[in-house]
């Protein structure tokens, strides 16, 4: 059923475009701004694991790219020969494995296809202060739907009830199974924390003379950002209780997420915040110690 995102090549010929959503996937804004996005070929959000092990078996030039997810993924007319791309995705299947993420990557980078790469705004997650104001949020994981998991139900849950009596009335099955989770994904959480963002940002611009430059810019906008998505979440509460997101230790998964806080990210993230409060007392010259420490940590 996941290869049912490839059908839209086949109808290009009628169609300037046409957007893909996945089932779990709900729409809380309009996104007709995709549909009038020019000189691309694909519109789709890159994720952060590699083509191997998303492809187990593909070895070849693109094994270490990071891969297109497949939430949602929008065609556009400008694709050469689409029949052809989508002779393609079953070839890329045969050879190395039945992925749609994986074999749509492929796909992109084998033809060096133009792509324009959605935000994770595109994709919000059931973190739900992560998600404020975004036009989509994408429930993926079996424990994580809106109708199976009681944190992501208690967020969207109204939401999602005037599509499921939409779904009802026109003759779709009713869902029997209840609550299996009651909330999961508490490593959305750990991401969510400054430190990670601070630390994320300093790894993805450090690589470059002008990632380098522009990094002290990037990290002050994540910090006032990350300041004003507090203040904004605060005010939501007041008036909507049963948002407010309950602590850690109520997720079946937390203690595996707090593993997350050893991660080079989190830590380098950290080791910011630490010295910039004591930078009166040297805090970022033990900031540059603290940095090669994490290094030779990684390598290890």
């Amino acid at each position: 059923m996941a290869y049912g995102m490839f059908e839209p090549l086949l109808l290009l010929d009628e169609c300037e475009c046409i957007v893909y959503l996945d089932f779990d996937i709900l729409l809380l804004k309009g996104i007709g701004e995709l549909f009038r996005l020019k000189g691309y070929h694909f519109s789709a959000h890159r994720g952060k694991s590699l083509l191997n092990p998303t492809l187990r078996d593909y070895n070849g030039e693109f094994k270490d790219c990071r891969v297109y997810r497949s939430g949602i993924v929008a065609y556009y007319d400008t694709i050469p020969n689409p029949k052809e791309c989508y002779n393609q995705i079953y070839n890329y299947s045969a050879q190395y494995g039945a992925n749609d993420q994986g074999v749509l990557s492929l796909l992109i980078l084998d033809n060096k296809f133009k792509v324009k790469n959605l935000g994770y705004e595109y994709t919000g997650s059931t973190y739900w202060r992560k998600s404020i104001g975004y036009p989509i949020i994408h429930a993926w994981g079996k424990d994580g739907r809106f109708w199976n998991n009681e944190l992501v139900y208690q967020f969207w849950g109204e939401i999602w009830d005037k599509y499921y009596q939409k779904w009802l009335k026109c003759g779709g099955s009713e869902y029997k199974g209840g609550f299996i989770c009651k909330a999961n994904y508490a490593i959305e959480r750990i991401r969510y924390h400054l430190a990670y963002k601070l630390g994320y940002a300093m790894i993805e611009n450090h690589t470059t003379i002008f990632g380098k430059i522009k990094l002290p810019f990037i990290l002050l906008a994540i910090a006032l950002k990350h300041r004003g998505q507090k203040i904004e979440y605060h005010k939501i509460i007041q008036t909507k209780p049963n948002l407010k997101v309950p602590p850690i230790e109520y997720y079946e998964d937390y203690r595996s997420a707090l593993a997350e806080k050893q991660s080079a990210p989190y830590r380098l993230g950290q080791a910011l915040i630490k010295a910039t409060k004591t930078w009166y007392k040297g805090g970022l010259i033990k900031l540059y110690f603290e940095i090669n420490e994490i290094k030779r940590d990684k390598k290890r």
